[in-house]
């Protein structure tokens, strides 16, 4: 009987065994922690050892892997903690512990068709507006399906942006988030209250708050080009436009800029990844000086106004008279062609108005929308630069008329 029972036993751990190294390393895989001399330092990043030896973290190749016995070698420059040979700590369907020279890493598998299913349905899709004391700086999580995330931080002068990926869990009301290249509170394994449109995070004693921020439908891409405007030879084709334009009388525009002093725009930049505009008020002061025969507008085009001047910055000077040879004032002369006429409405009216397009400065494009009966002003702008690293989209919509 003894020897029946060791028998047995010897069976049952060989069995074991055999059903343990049935079970593959390759796979997805949360990196969750590792365990060091100095401490526990938390990760949660997803991890991938791909069946042709790739290994990536983060969607990102960082080296190649192999299995040698209870070993799983790793050829990684990057992933430097697991660079080498890996002992087998551990390894069932749900988790994984490797061990290199002292350093433990805990692993649990990811299965992708799930946690793609459970952020779909999340309601967490979407751009979303982190509350902030500082009004100045916007602070953005988008959230894409399956699980790319973008967290962007928008600054007076400056935009920043990083990148990661997401997985939530409705079942323990959990949302755990890889960001790269940017320091943030929500990093890791959060705890999430999910309301209708808005969400609370606690991270480590840390509470975020966010909103659902509403995104924009389609924009008008301006679509024209330098060499629409020019002939084989170099020419410009548009000269004889410049007598059709509804400004071309200097007196006339003088004449009624003098009656005003101070024109309100709605400057909104777009923000891509987020699909959405940030927007803030402009006012642009309009002087009238030499007796009427010269008009100063504030030259507010370049993405701020008296109100929101950049350090060591200043408004530009601005001023129109006869002798001035500029049919586009109040923005800069730029070569332009006549697109059409069309109605439009902003909330300072409804205005007839003629619509041109133009090259302004540093491949920028431009399309505005002149009011026939107001020479001045304008009731819309669109500014476009379709440069990948530099490039914008900004709009200044006519708020009113003082």
């Amino acid at each position: 009987m003894k020897y029946a029972i060791t028998f047995a036993l010897a069976l049952m751990f060989s069995t074991a065994m055999a059903q343990n190294n049935k079970i593959p390393v390759a796979g997805d895989w949360l990196f969750i922690k590792m365990e060091t001399m100095k401490g526990i330092r938390n990760i949660y990043a997803p991890v991938s050892f791909r069946p042709n030896g790739d290994f990536l973290a983060m969607g990102i190749k960082m080296g190649t892997w192999k299995c040698h016995g209870k070993t799983v070698q790793i050829a990684s420059r990057q992933f430097k903690v697991a660079n080498g040979d890996n002992k087998v700590l551990k390894l069932n369907k749900d988790g994984m512990v490797l061990e290199n020279t002292g350093t433990k890493m805990y692993f649990r598998r990811l299965d992708r068709e799930k946690v793609m299913a459970r952020n779909k349905a999340s309601g967490l899709v979407g751009t979303w507006k982190l509350a902030s004391d500082d009004h100045s700086v916007l602070q953005l999580l988008v959230f894409k399906a399956p699980d790319s995330l973008y967290f962007i931080e928008k600054e007076p002068g400056s935009t920043s942006q990083a990148s990661g990926s997401w997985i939530y869990n409705k079942n323990d009301n959990s949302l755990i988030v890889t960001m790269m290249g940017y320091r943030t509170d929500f990093r890791g394994l959060n705890k999430i209250i999910l309301g209708k449109d808005s969400f609370t995070l606690e991270n480590n004693g840390k509470t975020i708050k966010a909103t659902r921020e509403k995104t924009t439908g389609k924009i008008e891409h301006l679509n024209f080009k330098d060499s629409d405007f020019y002939d084989a030879d170099g020419n410009f084709k548009y000269e004889d436009d410049e007598n059709k334009v509804p400004w071309n009388n200097p007196q006339a525009m003088l004449d009624y800029l003098t009656t005003i002093h101070q024109l309100d725009y709605k400057y909104s930049v777009y923000i891509p990844d987020a699909n959405m505009f940030k927007s803030k008020m402009f006012k642009a002061g309009v002087t009238a000086k030499d007796n009427g025969e010269k008009v100063c507008v504030d030259y507010i085009f370049n993405g701020y106004d008296k109100a929101h001047l950049p350090d060591d910055t200043s408004l530009p000077p601005n001023c129109y008279d006869e002798d001035s040879y500029n049919k586009l004032f109040p923005l800069k002369e730029a070569d332009f062609r006549i697109a059409g006429k069309e109605q439009i409405t902003t909330p300072a009216g409804t205005f007839q108005c003629t619509v041109i397009e133009a090259l302004g400065d540093f491949d920028t494009m431009e399309k505005l929308w002149m009011i026939d009966n107001k020479p001045g002003v304008y009731a819309k702008i669109i500014m476009e630069n379709k440069d990948p690293s530099f490039g914008f989209y900004k709009v200044y919509e006519l708020q009113g008329i003082h």
